[in-house]
Formats: C-alpha cells, sequence, structure tokens
C-alpha cells in the first residue's frame, strides 16, 4: 500500500518534467528551423533580385514605365513572387499585382529605403495591397555606378508555414513517441 503511494507521488512529477522539456525543446526547434528557413529564403530572394535588377536597368535607364510594368507582371507571374520596381524618386514603376497609378511612394518602406540607399533590404510586414503578411526583399539598380531606383520582390509568409508543416508534424510524432517512452521508463525506474 506505501508503495503505490509513493509511486503515484513521484510519478505524475516526473511525467510533468519530461513533457515540459519535450515541449521546450519542440518550441525550441521549431523556431529555430523556421529562422532558418525564413533566412534562406531571404538569399534567394535577394538573389532573383539582383538578376532581376539587371533586367530593369535599362528599362529604368531609358525611362520606359510601361515596359517597366509589364515585365514586373510577366517575371511575377513567371517566379511565383510578387515584383515591384520603385524609381529613385520612390514612386512605383511597376508591379505585378497592382497598377502602379494606384500605389503610394514607397520610399518611407524599409526595405525599400535601404535598397535607395545602396543596401539590401529586407522585412516581415503586412502588404497594405494585398492584404496578408509577406517577406519583403529589395536591392538597389545601378548603370554605371548611378542609383537608378530599386527592384523588390515578395513572397507571403505561408509559404514558410506551408514548407514546414510536415516538419513540424515529424517534430510533434516524435516528441509523443519520445514522452511516452520516457514516461514508461520513469515508470518502470
Amino acid at each position: 500500500m506505501r508503495k503505490r503511494r509513493l509511486i503515484w507521488h513521484i510519478f505524475p512529477s516526473y511525467v510533468l518534467v519530461i513533457l515540459t522539456m519535450m515541449v521546450l525543446t519542440a518550441l525550441y526547434s521549431t523556431q529555430s528551423l523556421r529562422s532558418l528557413y525564413e533566412d534562406r529564403l531571404k538569399d534567394d530572394l535577394e538573389g532573383r533580385a539582383r538578376i532581376l535588377g539587371v533586367t530593369f536597368a535599362g528599362l529604368l535607364a531609358q525611362n520606359a514605365l510601361e515596359g517597366v510594368n509589364r515585365e514586373c507582371r510577366a517575371l511575377g507571374a513567371a517566379g511565383g513572387m510578387r515584383v515591384t520596381v520603385i524609381s529613385a524618386a520612390g514612386t512605383v514603376a511597376g508591379d505585378s499585382e497592382e497598377d502602379p497609378v494606384n500605389m503610394e511612394n514607397h520610399a518611407g518602406r524599409l526595405e525599400v529605403a535601404a535598397a535607395l540607399a545602396g543596401e539590401t533590404g529586407a522585412v516581415v510586414r503586412l502588404s497594405t495591397t494585398v492584404g496578408q503578411e509577406m517577406l519583403y526583399v529589395a536591392v538597389p539598380v545601378r548603370v554605371e555606378g548611378r542609383l537608378l531606383g530599386a527592384v523588390r520582390v515578395a513572397v507571403p509568409t505561408t509559404r514558410i508555414d506551408d514548407a514546414l508543416w510536415p516538419v513540424y508534424l515529424r517534430v510533434a510524432m516524435g516528441g509523443a513517441v519520445a514522452a511516452v517512452v520516457a514516461a514508461l521508463l520513469s515508470w518502470f525506474v
């Protein structure tokens, strides 16, 4: 009788410690994985934006805004991403999702401000145009050292979650199996 009471005093605390550690480990690993995936996606988008910058440099140099918008739509559809070209003054020259005439000046957007300052800008925020959270990366567009504007590419952050969902599921299932095994071992101990 006394042995049984001792088990029921110790065993629940073992199980609680095991479950707490499993949950904390799962949260940490999934957050780390999401951060790593987001960083890789930023690098990929930066590479795409730099390639697109070469395409748009000539059009911006010629001030061929209709050509810029047409190319934005074609390249955005082909690449599965949103493509925006912004002039050095911050006005939108072309966009794959919206008519540039209806868009406000983008010079104040963090990623665009960084690109217009000659650096790469990256940020996650809600898009007022498409109404969802997006990962934006913008790079400067130069011709012979002269800054002509910026190319910005973006994808919805739901793409990150969709890609990682199977991994999250595996982590949860692995954690559940490990917790059951650990609980059984602590029962025997």
